[in-house]
């Protein structure tokens, strides 16, 4: 249910602006309404409120972005990129495979 809601989230901002907020976190509360059944609503969505939890990289990545966000300056080419959180845990499929060119003979 979380995934799902984070889901309408994004597909809601998204619909607002051309362009995400670089960083946004999703409060999220659980409700246990009987047994074996919950009910989760938002509490709260903060832009730059995120926490790293760990992750190493995170803050020169992210803050990296905040910058070329205000600059406008151009994404780094994706091989340059950090790896990104998997798109399956919001309930979004993977990212589609660069293509591939097609051989040809000699």
């Amino acid at each position: 249910q979380a995934a799902a809601l984070i889901v309408r989230w994004l597909e809601w901002l998204q619909a607002q602006s051309h362009e995400l907020p670089t960083v946004c976190r999703f409060d999220i509360m659980a409700k246990r309404v009987a047994p074996g059944e919950a009910r989760v609503t938002t509490g709260e969505l903060t832009e730059l409120g995120g926490c790293f939890l760990g992750w190493p990289g995170g803050p020169e990545v992210v803050f990296a972005a905040m910058l070329r966000s205000c600059f406008r300056d151009p994404p780094p080419p994706p091989e340059a990129a950090a790896p990104a959180f998997p798109r399956e845990d919001f309930g979004l499929p993977p990212p589609a495979a660069p293509p591939v060119a097609p051989l040809t003979p000699p």
